[in-house]
């Protein structure tokens, strides 16, 4: 294990780079210019060629690329944001806690409704209950979550009053309160990738419940609770495991339609800003960041793998 975590923690370096490169070439392929956004309209052409040089825009693209991997990868630092004038990474953390709440809230509810559902239409195969949850989990991925978020607004907001419509409150303001305020955005940006977990889980158990050992297991008179759970279900989840990993590292990285959406000052919002900014640090800082959560998440993933699974083995 120790090996295998090492090797692929090597992998980060020359992944990472990779990205750095696309999220380099993409963002400056971006139309626009940050110096003369910074400027404002009523600039002159010498007051924004000042501005860009002191940028550092007006040298090559080989040149800023150089420096700017360098501080990446050699000393840990994303470079300050051309238009706040702050560290990018500052200013990612300062907006970092809305959208990794409003992620774990949409895994929170992923899990919730995704697993059960799938676990119960495998065991009611066939039957009117199994149609009922697969034409949900087929409605649930054919709703954008942004038209779910207003539907959710709509009910449980206007007609009944539960819940916020949108803003937030942070964890060290608000506290445990704070949390209703996630609610209906996690419910949102969580109800397509449950869906689509559920069909993933009942495709794996209802492969695992025809295996032999599950006839045996129930032959040697085993509760049908013991061997769902105990037997089948554990060798179920192999698959759905990866599903998860990706499903968290989406919500993680997707939140931003739903941001907007709810009001909520998070990374995406911020992503969003930065373009029409033309801040190319923060954009850059953004994607490598996004990145890495994914290659986190597989990291994550691969190491689950022998916990549910013995039989599974890193050489």
């Amino acid at each position: 294990m120790a090996r295998y975590l090492s090797r692929r923690l090597l992998t980060l370096i020359p992944l990472l780079f990779l990205v750095a490169v696309i999220a380099f070439g993409l963002v400056r392929m971006t139309p626009g210019d940050p110096a003369a956004v910074v400027a404002g309209p009523d600039a002159t052409p010498e007051q924004v060629a000042r501005i860009r040089t002191a940028m550092g825009l007006d040298r090559s693209l080989p040149v800023q690329f150089i420096d700017w991997t360098e501080r990446v990868f050699l000393h840990g630092d994303l470079g300050d944001s051309l238009v706040l004038g702050q560290p990018v990474m500052k200013v990612i953390l300062q907006r970092a806690q809305p959208t990794l709440l409003l992620a774990i809230m949409g895994a929170f509810f992923t899990v919730l409704l995704g697993v059960p559902t799938g676990i119960f239409a495998a065991v009611r195969h066939n039957s009117w209950v199994d149609r009922v949850l697969m034409s949900g989990a087929i409605l649930g991925l054919s709703i954008p979550n942004f038209w779910l978020g207003l539907l959710l607004v709509l009910t449980f907001s206007i007609h009944w009053s539960i819940l916020p419509p949108s803003g937030f409150v942070s964890l060290q303001d608000g506290g445990i309160t704070s949390i209703k305020y996630l609610v209906l955005p996690g419910l949102a940006i969580g109800a397509s990738s449950a869906a689509f977990l559920a069909r993933m889980v009942r495709s794996s158990m209802l492969d695992v419940l025809r295996q032999d050992f599950i006839r045996t297991a129930k032959a040697k008179g085993l509760r049908g609770r013991t061997v769902l759970y105990r037997h089948a279900l554990k060798n179920a989840m192999i698959p759905p495991l990866t599903v998860i990993g990706m499903l968290v590292a989406n919500l993680a990285s997707g939140t931003v339609i739903i941001e907007i959406v709810f009001n909520v000052p998070g990374a995406g919002r911020l992503l969003i800003n930065s373009v029409s900014r033309r801040d190319y640090p923060v954009m850059q800082g953004v994607i490598i960041i996004t990145a890495f959560i994914y290659i986190l998440a597989n990291l994550i993933v691969d190491i689950l793998y022998g916990l549910v699974d013995p039989r599974v083995r890193y050489e």
